[in-house]
């Protein structure tokens, strides 16, 4: 599915206009439960006990996604590892508040609307002030558990409190995830959707 460049902008600009609350900052750096640095560890549902990853061999899990060629990190997928790298990318941008790399990760056709974007926009998605970069000042450099359904992927990387995560969402667009949004978003719902990427 493609997603064109105003699909995009303003997804990532209307909860930061006022589309989602404020992050509680009373809640930096806490991790995210089951993860460690760098990466997860993924627990069975309800468990505090690590599960062995797997290898998918569902023609529809993400690591069978033509264009996949990332290595695998030990014991996660190559799709997890494709995942969490672009979501690690969008982090670093976020903290360098740099354009230009956002704009390589967003999907082509909102490349150039993303690298100009400037004024009260730009204050709106990078501004100091914002949940955004507050979640971003709280990752530790982990994830949580990644879910994905169809050609969407979320991945979690802050507790923002007891109900709300900070996710990047991705789309799988030309052969590659892109970027669609930091967005917040409910646990409980995040736990029920789609499945879990390991």
């Amino acid at each position: 599915m493609r997603f064109c460049t105003r699909h995009v902008l303003v997804a990532l600009l209307a909860s930061s206009l006022g589309g989602a609350s404020a992050c509680d900052t009373s809640s930096r750096g806490v991790p995210l439960p089951g993860a460690g640095p760098g990466v997860t560890t993924p627990t069975e549902p309800g468990g505090d006990q690590p599960t062995t990853p797997t290898t998918p061999s569902d023609p529809t899990t993400p690591s069978d996604d033509p264009g996949v060629d990332t290595p695998e990190t030990p014991g996660h997928s190559a799709a997890w590892t494709a995942m969490t790298a672009v979501a690690r990318a969008v982090l670093q941008a976020f903290a360098a508040q740099d354009l230009n790399q956002l704009a390589a990760a967003v999907p082509p056709d909102a490349a150039l609307a993303m690298r100009t974007l400037s004024g009260p926009n730009r204050d709106a998605l990078l501004g100091a002030d914002g949940w955004r970069m507050a979640a971003v000042a709280a990752w530790d450099g982990s994830f949580g558990v990644v879910r994905r359904s169809g050609d969407r992927a979320r991945v979690p990387f802050a507790v923002l409190d007891t109900a709300r995560v900070a996710v990047v969402e991705l789309t799988w667009d030309g052969g590659a995830w892109r970027l669609i949004n930091v967005l917040q978003y409910p646990l409980a719902r995040l736990n029920a959707w789609g499945e879990v990427v390991q």
